[in-house]
């Protein structure tokens, strides 16, 4: 089997790609002298995983047979790409006459020149991403279509002729610190005297740059791209999308042999999302288009991309786990979602208890907690009740599951319960809160107010998921009305009552 030229591939897609492995150490780390012949392959069932014949670290046995990671295996391909591989853990090895080695590998990095270097950190001085559809997102296109009668012309004078004008890039705009744009590019047909085919392809990226000196690392990339991508997943629900290329631009040291001061990695991992997606979309199928976003693009960006220790972390990863890989049972979606819309509104909005945490603590708490302490004074109550009940109670001034609900549809769900739930939101949320506590606790005391988990359940936590978009949305400054009038697109018919 011929091996696969990683340059070519996309994230996800898999991969055979033959080549030789090794530690790099020493001071020249390039000519290992244990350099070992093996395959890194890639599929969505095994993930990234190398196996080599030998052993990485040489002949000479470990004292620690039970595997030990690497932070970095370098390789060359076939194909002579140059590859970084990063965060590799050791799968097992086989010792006889000729002894084996495997690795999972967390990330790949091809390049045509240069690998990065243990010990140093991984930076870029730019990123390019591609997306799935971010060409229709943007909607752009530099092809000039001919008239009808253009057309006919052609035809009758067995012609062709294609005019293209590559599009102008769109406006930077600032996220997080750096510099973000969408732009363009294309490829030119052959020239020759024989040619029989023609092509002129056009591709839309996102490019990244830093606003200062300061150099984009690998978790800045990683974070950035995962926003951009939800970003994208929103605004084109319910089509999921998936990064298709992260490319970086590197400095590498500067040599009298080297014309260039940078190299170009380009980065492969193994997704871990199982929604599909979609082969194809068209203008029907997307719910805000770059168009209708580009005056808000920046501060919704900025909200969307997450960085550690911001207060919505926790909500849209809950959120983004569960869109991209959706649980396989109902009862498992259900609970998912509501705990998602729980987080939601605990991040998103001013208020989320009844009364703030401090005057709780002054005031109230002390007077519930007299009858208790008094009680287990007289013995009327075990030393373990005591302290739950105490326990119970200290959270007492944060919004119940019913009371979020509530705070949730009074603000967003006006015409979301009218056009997909038609029930008093009282009675609705009395039976989303009982039937979350039957199958969270199993108490029988919610049984009878539970909803019926049959066909229309699937079609409920639908619904709910919709709803949640609609916080997000309009969380990231999407008006309202906007919000409330893609309720009404035809796409989300099936969803509403019949």
């Amino acid at each position: 089997m011929a091996s696969d030229q990683l340059l070519k591939k996309r994230i996800g897609e898999e991969f055979d790609c033959v080549g030789e492995w090794w530690l790099p150490k020493g001071s020249d780390p390039a000519n290992s002298e244990f350099k070992c012949f093996g395959t890194l392959t890639f599929s969505r069932d095994q993930g990234i995983t190398l196996e080599i014949m030998g052993r990485l670290g040489g002949p000479k046995l470990p004292k620690n047979l039970v595997g030990e990671p690497a932070k970095m295996i370098w390789g060359k391909s076939e194909q002579g790409e140059v590859i970084t591989l990063y965060e590799c853990q050791n799968a097992g090895m086989t010792v006889g006459t000729v002894s084996t080695e495997s690795y999972i590998v967390g990330s790949v990095f091809v390049s045509k020149k240069a690998w990065f270097t243990p010990g140093e950190g991984i930076t870029f001085t730019s990123l390019t991403l591609q997306y799935t559809h971010l060409a229709e997102w943007v909607g752009l296109s530099g092809f000039q279509p001919p008239s009808l009668d253009e057309f006919n012309e052609f035809i009758k004078g067995n012609k062709a002729e294609i005019i293209y004008k590559r599009p102008n890039d769109l406006p930077q705009i600032n996220v997080r610190g750096f510099s973000v744009s969408i732009g363009f590019g294309n490829s030119w047909p052959s020239v020759g005297p024989a040619i029989q085919k023609a092509t002129i392809e056009q591709y839309t990226s996102i490019f990244v740059k830093p606003r200062s000196s300061k150099e984009i690392t690998l978790d800045e990339a990683l974070i950035l791209a995962r926003g951009i991508q939800n970003f994208l997943s929103l605004v084109m629900y319910d089509t999921p999308i998936y990064p298709l290329v992260i490319e970086g631009t590197v400095r590498i040291e500067k040599k009298a042999s080297e014309k260039e001061p940078h190299a170009t990695m380009q980065l492969l991992y193994a997704p871990i999302a199982t929604k599909k997606p979609s082969e194809k979309i068209t203008s029907r199928d997307i719910v805000f288009s770059y168009r209708d976003v580009a005056d808000i693009l920046e501060g919704a960006l900025n909200r969307m991309v997450i960085v550690e220790g911001d207060k919505l972390k926790l909500a849209f990863s809950e959120f983004f786990a569960e869109y991209f890989t959706p649980p396989e049972f109902t009862e498992d979606q259900f609970i998912a979602i509501l705990r998602v819309l729980e987080a939601l509104q605990r991040r998103t909005r001013e208020k989320d208890y009844y009364m703030s945490k401090e005057e709780y603590s002054e005031t109230l708490l002390k007077k519930l907690n007299e009858p208790i302490n008094k009680a287990l004074l007289n013995g009327d109550i075990q030393e373990d009740f005591h302290e739950s009940l105490k326990k119970q109670l200290s959270y007492g001034y944060q919004y119940s599951l019913s009371a979020r609900l509530d705070d949730l549809f009074a603000t967003y769900g006006t015409e979301f319960l009218k056009l997909f739930i038609q029930k008093n939101k009282s009675d609705f949320i009395r039976e989303i809160v009982a039937t979350y506590n039957w199958l969270v606790h199993a108490d029988p005391e919610y049984r009878d107010d539970a909803l019926d988990r049959g066909a229309e359940f699937g079609l409920l936590n639908l619904r709910l998921q919709l709803f949640g978009i609609a916080v997000l949305l309009h969380y990231i400054g999407i008006p309202l009305e906007k919000v409330e009038k893609m309720f009404k697109l035809y796409k989300f018919d099936f969803l509403r009552p019949q």
